[in-house]
């Protein structure tokens, strides 16, 4: 292609580039194992997050770091983890390197900005993965097929692939990046508008002119295709290639047919040269040789290999007949295919040759005198149909092709009286010869324009027939007990069902099948699928009437298109009479209840065990929801209730299957108590779901609880704040429905907690319940736009703080209730420690249950600070100045009940005045909150977080032990600290990155300390002093690099490079010298703070200078 005409443009060939590239990273995710996978997977989420915010050139380099990373990580596993001789591995990291490099190059033309800057780039990137996706796959599609089917079938699988690669990539492929509107330029001096003649091989001169591939390259590309296939062949069969002659035969096979389809595809042979004549001569000779080929390949590995016992003729007159039928078919269907019928053939003499044809076809297997007109009259009504269009010849036909079949049938397979599975032959014969005959009566009828009802319901009778043939041919023969040789291959299944769906997608397109003909056989085709899934659980039936539920309203309903006189067409939403929405739902339910066992078989198989009833549960829900999903968008994406609807069938699905709540025996796996042996139940007994009960004398601790039925409280919590979404009204209407919903929620999560966390003891229950109650209503009423009510506020937190402190003052008094008897049977002779044990628990229990409150109304007040001050930007006084911009002690000393609710008079702070001049930009945002009378949420906001950062430290204690790796999860909550006038007067928005590091540093150092004297204590003597000495000296060298980086990250005043770069090698000591992890981490992070101190301030004074 001219660079001058060079265009920047979408890169067109995405689609082709994915099916040849995509099994490659299979592949290396395959052999590489979890490293390669969690390198791309990781890589490729954080280049789609940067192309997300438009950092376009981080998204470039981080894909071909991750492509390089997930290289090396497949170089290394394979060399400490493989066993393949040297060369092989050498090939695979070769492959591998090339996968990588390509799948680079087409991700660098996913950016606009390479293709401007770079088009030399550009151009060669298309090139090269256009020619070299093909090559590249004939090795890694090779080892993907091989990781999913027999070695013996590999071959026959990658033919199938390199043609259709072929058929996408082989042909002339136009420039992503041609400019269309240039135009081509002159071919050899001559006029452009001759570049428009297409030439013998159905490509013009201006297809070639601006190919991406040049003639050389497709003619390597359809040498690869041709021969790969048979390569592999002999390669997998190397050791007996030349002892059975049906390998030969099966490369012949091979070689052939992709020959065949190269010649047959338009622009498949654009690469021969020459003048018009002779690439028309070469192009006929090489179908000519390769049909030739095909046939006598075919014959020995199909025909002769696989039905030698349906051949009745003696050699070599079974090779001539079966050889003279295979020729005069095949020319038939080239005439019919190319139009020469009636032009170059005449049809009285196709019609003798094929009379000739069928002749020795039907002696070849052995059709006797009295039955041979069958096949003869079948030959002569398909002729005279072909001459005359009458559906009578047609008629014909179909008796004589029918009554051919009756004769195969009964003759090879009626005798044998076997059971397939669990059907006998003669039922499966039966299927067999009415499903055929739809089959035959279809085309003549769609030929002759025949009513399109009754084409589409001769298919929905031979789809329902072959649906049951298919799974009682298929899925016997996966069951433990009939477990052998597969009849029936997952090929044939997926062949035929492709097939058929392509048929009905464009006989419908052409209006030839009504919409319900449509409807069921698309359900009916996709239905045939599930076999393949699980074929022992017959999942075809429950699938089909699953899927006819819910594709109806996608197929049944027709759209009114707008003709072109009334105006550009617009998308029609389909309209629904209330009747016929509820109907659909109603099917959809029913066909979900229909398909429930389906739905266990498929739960208990995805997750190796029998799975519980809540799982099975919300797993209903999910479906019922994906079921009724093309209801709602093609007839109710609009309607808010109804997508409503369908986000609270998920979401109750979701925390079902998480939750797991118990459910009643009595209706569900067990018969209900009801007269006349009535047994209405939700499951029979052979999926009969695991009742989510804890057994406390194997698992359970001294008060654990069989069965957690207050998760229901959770669950119904759940959905009760999300139904709150839907409310409507007036501002004050909506406040008091919020109180309504928030007191509702609080009470059954205080519920939950209260009987799961510390059953039994009454006191605590309501404790618990109120703090949970107090916070939900907290959180409320933080967010409402009543005047009064945010002056109250503090009152509320009090009343936390008080429940708070109460609840853990009871839960050290009082006494600890009794064993159950089960737990004094298992801990008969130590009570004590396990009282003991069970009073920790639950304290560390209640622990957790107020650092999520504290976390909670941490993180609620943070966000409302934030959006109140979003709200007050822009507020100016009349003057143009803000109107909140006073004095912030003289505020605050006016109005300081504001802080404590008037509880406190205003004198007792008068001596601290001088201790809350809030200094820097945070003032501005104080004095704006306290102009809104909230200036106490930053206090209340740090206190939260206080609370919840130092609950959480004594958590880790109580359940790792106070492992180091704890504190680098939790020093983040500090970010939820703000500027404040009690606590954190100096702590300016541009510092907050100061708690969380310094913290980090203080309980590295402390814990190191700490561990030390626990140590001297315990051992004493000189070693322990020793010990201590060195942890203290170690500490002392990693300490000067935190100080510096931390008192750097309060200030932001420049520092000299040369103390950081002095201080900073120091940390390799606690590295290298360290017994321990936790002084590793202080080292690392000291030398990862004096790194970061060093590059960031370098890089502070280079933008300076810039600007100056």
């Amino acid at each position: 292609m001219s660079q001058s005409r060079f265009t920047p443009n979408n890169f067109q060939y995405n689609g082709p580039i994915a099916v040849a590239l995509t099994p490659c990273l299979v592949v290396a995710a395959a052999i590489g194992g979890k490293p390669v996978m969690a390198t791309l997977a990781i890589g490729s989420m954080i280049s789609y997050m940067m192309d997300t915010l438009q950092y376009r050139e981080g998204a470039f380099t981080c894909a071909w770091i991750t492509l390089g990373t997930s290289q090396l990580s497949f170089l290394l596993s394979l060399l400490f983890t493989s066993e393949a001789d040297l060369p092989l591995i050498l090939a695979l990291a070769v492959s591998m390197s090339a996968s990588a490099a390509l799948v680079g190059m087409w991700v660098s033309l996913q950016f606009k900005w390479i293709q401007m800057q770079y088009p030399a780039v550009a151009i060669m990137f298309e090139r090269i993965l256009i020619t070299g996706a093909i090559p590249l796959a004939s090795i890694m599609h090779t080892l993907a097929l091989a990781l999913v089917v027999e070695a013996a079938d590999v071959p026959f699988f990658l033919a199938a692939s390199m043609c259709l690669l072929y058929f996408l990539l082989g042909r002339p492929l136009t420039s992503s990046f041609s400019n269309s509107k240039a135009g081509p330029p002159s071919i050899g001096g001559g006029r452009a508008s001759k570049a428009s003649v297409v030439g013998p091989t159905g490509v013009s001169a201006a297809q070639i002119a601006s190919a991406v591939q040049s003639r050389f390259d497709s003619f390597l590309l359809a040498l690869l295709t041709i021969s790969v296939p048979s390569l592999a062949y002999m390669a997998i069969h190397w050791t007996v290639m030349f002892r059975h002659a049906v390998h030969m035969y099966s490369i012949l096979l091979l070689a052939s047919s992709a020959a065949v389809f190269i010649c047959l595809i338009p622009q498949g042979l654009w690469w021969l040269p020459g003048p018009r004549r002779l690439v028309l001569l070469l192009r006929l000779c090489l179908l000519a040789s390769a049909l030739v080929a095909f046939m006598v390949g075919f014959e020995g590995r199909v025909v002769f290999y696989a039905f030698r016992q349906y051949i009745k003729l003696h050699p070599p007159w079974d090779w001539l007949a079966v050889t003279a039928a295979l020729l005069g078919l095949g020319a038939a269907a080239l005439a019919h295919q190319g139009g020469l019928f009636g032009q170059t053939v005449d049809v009285a003499v196709a019609g003798i040759i094929m009379l000739l044809c069928t002749t020795a076809g039907s002696l070849a297997v052995g059709v006797p005198l009295m039955w041979l007109p069958a096949p003869l009259v079948a030959t002569c009504g398909l002729a005279l149909y072909y001459d005359t269009g009458s559906l009578r010849e047609y008629a014909v036909f179909v008796g004589g092709a029918a009554a051919t079949s009756i004769w195969f049938v009964r003759q090879n397979f009626w005798f044998l009286d076997i059971l397939v599975g669990t059907s006998h032959l003669h039922l499966l014969c039966k299927l067999l010869l009415v499903a055929m005959v739809p089959a035959l009566m279809v085309p003549g009828l769609m030929a002759a324009r025949a009513s399109r009802t009754a084409i589409g319901a001769l298919l929905m009778l031979q789809a329902s027939f072959l649906c049951v043939l298919e799974e009682k041919l298929y899925a016997p023969y996966h069951q433990d007990d009939l477990a052998g040789e597969v009849m029936y291959p997952a090929y044939l299944v997926l062949a035929t069902s492709g097939a058929a769906i392509a048929a009905t997608r464009c006989l419908a397109s052409e209006g030839q099948l009504p919409p319900s003909a449509s409807w069921v056989l698309h359900s009916l085709h996709l239905a045939k699928l599930a076999m393949l899934v699980l074929p022992e659980a017959f999942l075809v039936l429950p699938t089909a009437v699953l899927l006819l539920a819910v594709l109806a309203p996608a197929f049944i309903y027709e759209l009114d298109i707008p003709s072109a006189a009334s105006g550009p067409a617009r998308q029609r939403r389909l309209r629904l009479m209330p009747w016929q929405g509820l109907l659909h739902v109603l099917s959809v339910l029913l066909a979900v209840g229909m398909a429930r066992f389906a739905v266990f078989d498929l739960v208990q198989f995805l997750s190796s065990s029998r799975p519980t009833e809540g799982v099975l549960l919300g797993t209903l829900l999910l479906v019922t929801a994906a079921g009724l999903l093309p209801l709602v968008w093609r007839c109710y994406l609009a309607n808010q209730i109804a997508t409503r609807l369908i986000a609270l069938i998920v979401m109750a699905g979701a925390l079902l299957i998480f939750l797991q709540p118990p459910m009643p025996l009595r209706g569900g796996a067990r018969c209900p108590k009801l007269p006349l042996s009535l047994c209405p139940r939700l499951w029979d007994e052979r999926h009969i779901p695991m009742h989510g009960t804890e057994d406390v004398e194997v698992w359970g601790r001294g008060l654990a609880r069989k069965e957690h039925w207050p998760r229901w409280l959770l669950l119904a919590a759940c959905m009760l704040g999300a139904s709150a979404a839907a409310l409507g009204g007036s501002a004050t209407k909506r406040v008091s429905a919020r109180l309504g919903l928030a007191t509702a929620s609080g009470l059954l999560v205080g519920g939950f907690l209260a009987l799961e966390v510390v059953p039994r003891q009454e006191v605590l229950q309501g404790l618990i319940v109120g703090s949970c109650l107090v916070v939900v209503l907290f959180t409320v009423l933080l967010q409402s736009s009543v005047a009064k009510i945010p002056g109250l506020m503090p009152v509320v937190f009090a009343a936390w703080l008080l429940l708070l402190g109460s609840t853990m003052l009871l839960h050290t008094e009082l006494p600890m209730p009794d064993l159950p008897a089960a737990a004094r049977r298992l801990f008969p002779d130590s009570k004590v420690e396990v009282d003991r044990e069970v009073w920790m628990t639950t304290r560390a229990s209640l622990m957790g249950v107020f650092a999520a409150h504290a976390l909670l109304m941490a993180f609620t007040l943070k966000l409302k600070a934030g959006s109140v001050l979003r709200q007050m930007e822009g507020k100016v006084s009349p003057d143009g100045h803000d109107a909140s911009l006073y004095s912030l002690s003289e505020q605050y000393m006016s109005g300081a009940a504001d802080l404590f609710c008037g509880i406190m008079p205003s004198r007792v702070f008068s001596r601290f005045s001088t201790l809350l001049q809030v200094r820097g930009n945070g003032s501005v945002a104080l004095q704006r909150l306290s102009r809104e009378g909230l200036l106490w949420i930053p206090c209340v906001g740090n206190v939260c977080t206080f609370i919840v950062f130092n609950l959480a430290l004594a958590l880790n204690t109580f359940i790792t032990g106070g492992v180091p790796e704890a504190i680098f999860m939790l020093a983040p909550l500090l970010l939820l600290l703000s500027q404040d006038p009690l606590f954190l007067p100096e702590l300016e928005d541009k510092q907050r990155y100061v708690p969380p590091a310094a913290v980090v540093s203080l309980y590295l150092a402390a814990s190191g300390l700490l561990r030390e004297l626990e140590v001297v204590s315990e051992q004493g003597g000189q070693a322990g002093s020793l010990r201590l000495l060195k942890g203290v000296l170690l500490i002392a060298a990693a300490l000067p690099s935190h100080v510096q980086f931390i008192t750097w990250l309060w200030s932001q005043k420049a520092r000299s490079a040369g103390s950081v770069l002095m201080t900073a090698p120091l940390n390799i000591l606690p590295i290298l010298f360290a017994s321990g992890a936790l002084y590793r981490y202080l080292g690392f992070l000291g030398l990862l703070m004096g790194l970061t101190q060093y590059y960031a301030m370098k890089h502070i004074r280079n933008v300076g200078f810039k600007i100056i």
